[in-house]
């Protein structure tokens, strides 16, 4: 007992001479990005210190993220690439955002063999202007692993695409694994497998997949809507489906009675009487099911499903698989979209707009009309709105029926010459001239203001040349000698040019 004693004592009067040290919790917000000669912008790599600027509580940290750290990741406005395994360990965290209005924040997954996990109490946040990009792979290879207790939150103006996603590890009760999608956000991935993890889709969001949603024990939460381009494969286990939005499967329900009867009529539900209406179109044959024909799964006939909800099919007539708006170079937004059968299909219109409200026609291409198979299509906007761009597609049949896609935002910097100011008709007077496109100069929201040095406003009057849009003509017949601010405001954004008078 001395001895133990004695031991006890040396230990204790050790750490008094070397105190342990308490683990560092660490920081890592990303650089911004460089650009090439074009205005492109170079991506960084994840796993490169100069990406990184490490802050710490206390201690020391590593000069890049170590996997499976607890640590806190900031990615604002910045786009990276990683192209290995890491792990959002206990109490750490990945943010994307941007709070520039010019650039996302990005996370791109390069390699097809690799994945970013989201760990157990660790948590992955996609906000506005963040976009988190996964590689396609087959459908056994997940690029995204959400384990037990782990967490996603895709809020407004988030993006997921591509890839497929693992929620849950078959570990911990469904409702503390989570994939929650609201806001205006959208989730477009290759496939999603919930194992013990809980969906959930608020009123606005909507989350596509363009192929299977697979389940081996999952809850979803709907108010929004659900896209799944494949199947809604139910053969390795239950689903338990509740909440007010829209599901639409454009494959089958494989499920066997019991697995059926909890999808339509869950027992207990979790979301009091509200079940999601639902439209199952039962005719696809580009992607594979069951994957696990256990216990008497089949592809469920129309028979033993409800009604299908009009409203909750579809929202194309054609079967739009894919729709990406992408900024490739300071001045240009490449467009890109496929189908994978289209019926009636006349063509497709680019439609754009600075507010994502009101939209003008950009471009049209014409349509397959009708095809079984994949057909891909391509534009170019070779004149982006400063500041947001938003697109959506309206595909337009031979009978004139109009359907549109979901919209996309691609944001870029301003390019010169977008506000010039100079000399008008006469001695007292200024013109203001922008070349922004019409349906930014021209909306009923834009506005002129002229500011002093100080950034005051002055009381003069501002009129609009009828004979061309975008150009106004200030009288500042009135304004004393001194340094001025002309401001423009848009909907696409503000710009200002420096005048002396």
């Amino acid at each position: 007992m001395k001895k133990l004693l004695y031991t006890v004592l040396i230990l204790v009067e050790i750490n008094m001479i070397f105190p342990l040290q308490a683990a560092a919790q660490c920081t890592y917000t990303a650089v911004a990005n460089a650009t090439d000669g074009s205005g492109n912008i170079i991506p960084r790599n994840f796993f490169t210190a100069s990406t990184w600027v490490a802050t710490s509580s206390g201690g020391s940290c590593s000069p890049v993220p170590v996997s499976g750290s607890g640590a806190t990741i900031v990615i604002d406005g910045v786009s990276i690439e990683m192209a290995a395994d890491y792990t959002v360990g206990r109490g750490g965290s990945i943010t994307l955002k941007s709070t520039n209005p010019t650039r996302d924040g990005i996370l791109k997954l390069t390699a097809t063999n690799r994945a970013l996990v989201i760990g157990d109490d660790a948590d992955l946040f996609v906000n506005d202007g963040g976009v988190l990009i996964l590689p396609s792979t087959a459908p056994s290879v997940n690029a995204v692993r959400v384990q037990a207790n782990g967490s996603i939150a895709v809020t407004d103006g988030g993006a997921i695409r591509g890839g497929n996603l693992m929620l849950g590890d078959n570990r911990a009760a469904q409702r503390n694994t989570n994939l929650r999608v609201s806001g205006l956000a959208a989730v477009e991935l290759d496939q999603i497998t919930a194992n013990k993890g809980t969906l959930t889709i608020a009123s606005g969001a909507t989350l596509i997949t363009a192929c299977n949603m697979v389940v081996i024990n999952g809850l979803t939460n709907i108010e929004g809507l659900m896209v799944i381009n494949g199947n809604l494969d139910l053969s390795g286990g239950d689903i338990t489906a509740c909440g007010t939005g829209k599901m639409a499967v454009r494959g089958c329900v494989f499920a066997n009675p019991g697995q059926l009867s909890q999808l339509l009529n869950p027992q207990p539900n979790p979301c009091g009487a509200g079940k999601p209406s639902m439209c199952v179109r039962r005719n696809n044959n580009l992607c594979p099911g069951p994957i696990a024909p256990i216990a008497n799964a089949i592809c469920v006939p129309a028979s033993a499903l409800p009604a299908a909800d009009p409203t909750a099919c579809l929202p194309l007539p054609v079967e739009l698989i894919e729709f990406t708006a992408e900024l490739v170079s300071r001045q240009q937004v490449a467009l890109r979209w496929a189908t994978a059968s289209e019926k009636n299909n006349k063509d497709f219109t680019i439609e754009r707009s600075a507010n994502g409200q009101q939209f003008q026609d950009l471009q049209t291409l014409a349509g397959a009309g009708n095809k079984q198979s994949l057909s891909t299509y391509s534009a170019v906007d070779e004149l982006p709105l400063p500041g947001t761009s938003y697109y959506r597609l309206r595909q337009t049949d031979f009978d004139g029926t109009r359907s549109y896609s979901p919209v996309r935002a691609v944001k870029r910097g301003n390019a010169p010459g977008m506000l010039e100011v100079y000399p008008g008709r006469t001695t007292q007077e200024w013109a203001v001239s922008s070349n922004l496109p019409p349906e930014a100069v021209g909306h009923a929201a834009t506005s002129i203001q002229l500011l002093d040095a100080l950034g005051r406003a002055q009381p003069v009057a501002a009129t609009s040349d009828a004979a061309q849009t975008g150009r106004w003509y200030l009288n500042v017949q009135q304004l004393p000698a001194g340094i001025y601010i002309v401001r423009l405001l848009t909907p696409a954004g503000t710009y200002s040019q420096r005048m002396a008078r």
